[in-house]
Parts: C-alpha cells; sequence; structure tokens
C-alpha cells in the first residue's frame, strides 16, 4: 500500500514539477523569456498554454520585437492544430500588418498553404478558394524569385490548377447529359482556353465538338476537331470524332 501510495505521489508530482522547471528555465518577466517559454510549450506540443503564453507576450510587452515571433508562432500553431481557417487569419493579419518584413515569403507561402488545406478532396463540391491559394502562390514565385518556397508554391499551383480542370470537367459533363448543350460548350471550351495542360484537353475538345455539333455550330466543332487532329491525334477522343464525324468536319 506504501508502495502504491508512493507511486501515485509521484506521477500527481510530475506536472507540477514540469511546470515549475519550465518556469525556472525562464525569466517570464521578460518579453524573451516569455516568448522561450511559450515556445519550449510549443515545441513540446502543448498548444494550448503555449497560445497563452504567445498572447501574454502580446499583451505584457506590446512594443517588444518578440511580439512579431508571437503573432507568427500564434498562426504556426493553429496550421499544427489543422485550424487551417483560423491559421490563415493569422497569416493574413500578419501580412497585412508587416508587408516588408525579412519573412514575408515565408508567411505568403504558409497563407497559400493554409488556404490550399481548406479545399474539399471532392470536386463536386465548392473550389474557388483554389483561385485565392493560386494567388499567394504565384505572389511567392513571382515577387520572392529566391526563395527556398518557389519549388512548393509552383508544385501545389499545379494542383490547384488540376483540382480546377478536374470541376470544369464535372461541371460541363453534367450540363451535357442534362442536354444543355450551350453551357457544356462554354465549360469545354473554358478547359481548352484556360486550363490546356492538365491532362484532360482531348475530352474537353471531344465534348466540345460533339456540343457544338448538337446545337448545329459545325464552323465551331471543325475548329475544335482541327485542334483535336493536330494536338492530340493518337488519343481515343480523336479516333471516336474521325469515326463518327470525319465527312463533315474534314
Amino acid at each position: 500500500h506504501c508502495m502504491k501510495l508512493s507511486l501515485l505521489l509521484l506521477l500527481l508530482t510530475i506536472p507540477f514539477l514540469i511546470q515549475c522547471s519550465t518556469a525556472e528555465k525562464f525569466n517570464v518577466n521578460t518579453a524573451k523569456g516569455a516568448y522561450e517559454q511559450a515556445k519550449d510549450l510549443q515545441n513540446d506540443e502543448r498548444f494550448e498554454e503555449a497560445m497563452g503564453g504567445f498572447q501574454e507576450v502580446r499583451n505584457k510587452f506590446p512594443y517588444s520585437h518578440f511580439v512579431k515571433k508571437s503573432e507568427i508562432s500564434i498562426a504556426e500553431i493553429y496550421f499544427q492544430r489543422e485550424d487551417f481557417l483560423e491559421a490563415q487569419h493569422a497569416y493574413q493579419l500578419y501580412k497585412d500588418l508587416h508587408p516588408k518584413d525579412k519573412i514575408i515569403d515565408a508567411v505568403t507561402y504558409q497563407l497559400a498553404l493554409s488556404i490550399f488545406k481548406q479545399l474539399p478532396d471532392s470536386i463536386d463540391r465548392d473550389l474557388s478558394l483554389a483561385h485565392e491559394a493560386i494567388l499567394y502562390f504565384e505572389e511567392v514565385i513571382d515577387s520572392h524569385p529566391t526563395s527556398k518556397y518557389v519549388k512548393n508554391s509552383k508544385q501545389y499551383r499545379i494542383d490547384c490548377f488540376k483540382k480546377l480542370t478536374q470541376k470544369e470537367y464535372y461541371v460541363a459533363q453534367y450540363y451535357y447529359k442534362q442536354k444543355k448543350f450551350l453551357s457544356a460548350l462554354g465549360r469545354y471550351e473554358n478547359i481548352v482556353n484556360k486550363y490546356s495542360i492538365y491532362g484532360y484537353n482531348p475530352r474537353a475538345l471531344k465534348g466540345a465538338i460533339l456540343s457544338s455539333m448538337k446545337i448545329n455550330q459545325k464552323e465551331r466543332a471543325k475548329k475544335h476537331f482541327k485542334t483535336l487532329l493536330s494536338t492530340h491525334s493518337k488519343t481515343s477522343e480523336a479516333s471516336e470524332i474521325k469515326e463518327e464525324f470525319y465527312n463533315e468536319l474534314k
């Protein structure tokens, strides 16, 4: 019984001892100490306590340069906890307050990534956030060409465009099945004009030709047929269209 009691007391005092040792390690009466203590908690994934610590730095030492560091750390915690909307707001606020900051490339990248992470997995849902993410990824690429975040920004930008292309094709197919051929045609042509490099062009050109033929716009169909043959002649889509309409469209 004594042994069990000793073990229980030890278990109860460990958190207290950790807290004491953490407090002793840092002089929390200074901005530096308060910030470092909060950072230590963040590194231990004690996010709630860390968040409180960073807030305290902002409140107690409003003119210290550790306030900016605390603002970034708060944004990081939101991102680490996968609260991407709050992370977006925190990075956006930092970017608005400190547009010329030396880490603005990292902030812009994290802002873009926070938005990207909010995109739904399913293409039948709203993807409008992808346009916003693209803007910030492009800002990293164009405004900070030597940044270490350029490579990833380029890849995420492509991922955004691929999602938008898939969405556009999904909507085009929906309109076509509903026999709304003019609406379908507009969507197929949008893929050809805006998203031609993301893998859907043969399918979009085929859809544009079929939609054009359905609404008796043969010249429009001929134009797309010519493009299909010149750029994707070896595809199954080109074979199918040739078989069905070659004499009409040649």
